[in-house]
Formats: C-alpha cells, structure tokens, sequence
C-alpha cells in the first residue's frame, strides 16, 4: 500500500525531493493532491502552496501537487480518513482527529506542556517530536512535519482575564476529551463540543475579514448548482443569488445564530443570460 503524506497540526518543512536542477517539463508525471480546511490565502494555505511550488521546481515539473483550500475535500476528520485509503496525498490537520487512531497523541494535547514557543519548537523539532511522528506510520502516513496552527484561544462576549471570568461560562470546543476536560477544570460550566462539520462553516464564514473567495456554479433546473468553490455542498444555504453581479447571499447558522453572508459567485454564462428575461427583482436562486 502506497503510503499517504500529511503534515500534522502543528509545523512545516519544506520537503526536498530529486530532481533538483532538472529540466522543467510540461506534462507532470505525477500529480498529486494537498487538503487544507482552511481558505485560500489563509496562512496555512499559504505554506501549502509554497511547499506545493517547492516539489514543482525541484523535480523540474516531474511532481505537481495541487492544493485544495476551503475544505474542498471535506472536514479535518474526512480528509484523515481519506489519507488512510489513498483519497488524498497530503493533508494540513489537527492532531484532535488522529487521536481516536493514535492515542499517544493525546500527550500533546495537554495543557501548559510547553514554558514558551522555543520550547515547544526544540521538542517538536527534536527526536521527541521525530518519535511521534513515527507512530503515523501505523496508520499507512508518513509525517513530514509540525505545523504551527496557533495557541489556543478563548472567544466570548466579555474579556476573560483571569480563571474567575470562565465561572459559570458555557465554551464550544474541539471534539476531543482532553480539551472538554480542561476546559472544566479551569471551571467553566459544560463545554459544548462543537461537531466537526459545524467548525467547517464557522471556519468559512466567520466573519474575521478573510477572503471567502469566489464559487463557480451553473443553473441547472431553475436552480443554481454549484460546481467548484467554497460553497460547493451549501446550495441548501443559498437564499438568492445575483447572477450579474456575482454575488450570494447565504444563510448560516455559527454557534446557534442564524446568520445571512454576503458571498462572491459566477454562474455560468448561459444561465446567467436566462435571467435578463426576469424580473429583476425576483430571487434567482
């Protein structure tokens, strides 16, 4: 079995490969896929790309790998599942969806593990975080490397400055038990684990001022279907679209509120020309 590549929720390294040097062909006698969850542009998409662009020019274009942002191939816990049976080639997840598989990654979950970020860097990029890497290997993957995702965060409508602002707070979490309980240690009241494909649309439509990015869709029916972008499986979110001026409004529900986004689509250039026999006012949904 052909093992999958991924890098882990926290860390990136450039991979060398041969080839080096070579020169570029114009037809890839390989190519490859790399799974991000998150936007294009965002950082960790980023890092994909310019890794992705790294295997290209080293291998003189033998080797192309083409990134898909915006969760294209599902959430974290798919795209894992995928790389077991060679679905994707390289992924970008967390630790918290290997952990049900490898256990022992649970260690690395704990809370205040590290005194700072050197710290956590010298032992991920040292033979303990080698070792771990390792154990992917049951799994069919190879670890390439850390990847910094981030510290953890708390997100609430008041500040929380110190262990008495949690008392008596309800806070969503990561599906993952060691998470659920240290957020009750620290004393907040029931943390609420938030399902894998609800943080998929928190992620796409939060509104942190991202780049949603542009959707392709055609009408198929009277109905818009979308075929290639972040909205690829949300029809059943759209409440109208504006053909001509490519633009969606969605409606979303993050964390319990309903919530309508205002997001970029073209639909295909015949369809689009079906509707200036509309009333301009109707929903061209």
């Amino acid at each position: 079995m052909r093992r999958r590549t991924f890098l882990a929720g926290l860390g990136f390294a450039a991979l060398q490969l041969a080839g080096c040097g070579a020169k570029p062909q114009t037809t890839p006698d390989y190519v490859l896929t790399y799974a991000d969850n998150q936007p294009a542009g965002y950082p960790t998409t980023q890092g994909a790309q310019y890794f992705a662009d790294l295997v290209q020019q080293q291998t003189g274009g033998k080797v192309v790998i083409q990134v898909k942002a915006n969760g294209e191939y599902g959430s974290e816990q798919q795209v894992w599942e995928q790389l077991a049976i060679g679905g994707v080639d390289f992924a970008r997840v967390s630790l918290s969806v290997a952990t049900d598989d490898l256990p022992r990654l649970n260690v690395l979950l704990l809370p205040y593990l590290y005194r700072d970020a050197d710290h956590m860097w010298r032992v991920l990029d040292g033979s303990i975080g080698a070792e771990f890497l390792q154990d992917f290997t049951a799994q069919g993957c190879v670890g390439l490397s850390w990847y910094d995702a981030g510290a953890r965060s708390f997100y609430a409508r008041q500040p929380v400055r110190s262990l008495n602002d949690l008392q008596g707070k309800t806070i969503r979490v990561q599906d993952s038990q060691i998470v659920i309980d240290m957020i009750r240690l620290l004393g907040a009241d029931g943390p609420e684990p938030v399902p894998d494909e609800q943080m998929e649309v928190v992620r796409l439509f939060a509104p942190d001022g991202r780049d949603f990015g542009m959707s392709q869709g055609e009408r198929i029916d009277g109905k818009t279907v979308i075929t290639s972008g972040p909205l690829l499986g949300l029809e059943g979110k759209i409440v109208k679209v504006n053909a001509r001026g490519r633009r969606a409004t969605v409606s979303v529900p993050i964390l319990g509120d309903t919530h309508q986004v205002d997001v970029g689509v073209i639909v295909a250039q015949a369809e689009a020309e079906d509707d200036t026999n509309r009333n301009p006012k109707e929903d061209t949904r």
